[in-house]
């Protein structure tokens, strides 16, 4: 298939906080940017994190999605608008083009994928069947309303822990089932579930199957060899991320966790391939990581077609 007329300098795949840094990096060192992002709002995993960010430096405290927005004002001032609901079919490495699902092809001299990470599924029976008609993987958002007053977590990490807490504190009644014989999330965030008088931890939990046909009606699970079910109309499955980097699979050397293998400028095993952010970040993901990884990789991608522009 032939690309489109408009070939960028450098074509990024993925608007989260590391694209969209990228993005901007590149158009200040005054290259020709696009950006695509399958979703409808650009943000990346901004959009589904239920609690205020309180660690980057120098903003305080903020919500994810007022970061998000603050993210593309900046971007649009640069003159770039983000190219949303266009997702990345496949990539021909060889004749630098990317297929989209629409039909269209898209020519580029440099790529950089910042697909981020997506949350890992369990794999048991109803959870395909049954995902946004009870079973969840985003948390709650500070402003939701459930009418469920038995809810169920699943997992023992931070983010599991976070979102255990946010729903206890709307004054719900909260299962969470652990995997291990302990939580895995840091102190900060596992020790005010452990005594709240709304939260009932049960270890050694393993889920096997969701119930109900048109919604959730329960959670089945076998703890210490016994079959055990809690009825509930809502479950929030928190069982980590993984990353996604399938785009990539046989073009580029990846980690045995799924991460694209980078150099420390982001630089993939291919030459004209960089990823940044949680997609090559299997010790670090967050936000800080993705926009410093965004910086190092645009000022290698600068050099590299710079010294391709003078051969």
């Amino acid at each position: 298939m032939r690309p489109d007329a408009v070939t960028p300098d450098v074509l990024v795949i993925g608007a989260g906080p590391a694209g969209i840094s990228t993005a901007l990096w590149c158009a200040r060192l005054n290259r020709t940017v696009r950006i695509f992002d399958h979703a409808a709002q650009a943000g990346g995993q901004l959009q589904n994190i239920p609690a205020t960010i309180t660690d980057y430096p120098g903003l305080g405290s903020i919500d994810p999605r007022a970061l998000a927005e603050r993210l593309v004002t900046h971007l649009h001032a640069q003159g770039i608008q983000i190219e949303r609901e266009t997702r990345v079919q496949s990539i021909d490495i060889e004749q630098q083009v990317v297929d989209l699902e629409s039909g269209q092809a898209v020519g580029w001299q440099r790529l950089v994928l910042a697909t981020g990470a997506r949350k890992r599924t369990l794999g048991v029976p109803g959870e395909d069947n049954l995902r946004g008609l009870g079973v969840r993987f985003h948390g709650p958002k500070t402003d939701e309303h459930f009418d469920a007053q038995q809810i169920v977590v699943v997992g023992g990490g931070d983010t599991a822990c976070e979102n255990t807490l946010v729903l206890a504190k709307m004054g719900h009644r909260v299962t969470v089932l652990v995997r291990g014989s302990r939580l895995r999330g840091r102190k900060f965030f596992a020790d005010p579930i452990q005594d709240h008088p709304n939260i009932d931890i049960r270890y050694d939990a393993s889920v096997v199957q969701f119930t109900g046909s048109e919604t959730l009606e329960g959670v089945v699970f076998n703890r210490s060899g016994t079959t055990e079910q809690i009825e509930t109309s809502l479950c929030f499955v928190h069982v980590g991320t993984e990353p996604s980097s399938e785009l990539v699979r046989g073009i580029v050397r990846l980690e045995d966790s799924g991460h694209v293998a980078v150099d420390r400028s982001g630089k993939t095993s291919h030459p004209l391939l960089w990823a940044v952010g949680d997609v090559a970040a299997p010790h670090a993901p967050s936000v800080a990581w993705a926009v410093g990884s965004a910086m190092a990789a645009s000022k290698d991608i600068e050099l590299s077609l710079s010294v391709s522009r003078r051969r």
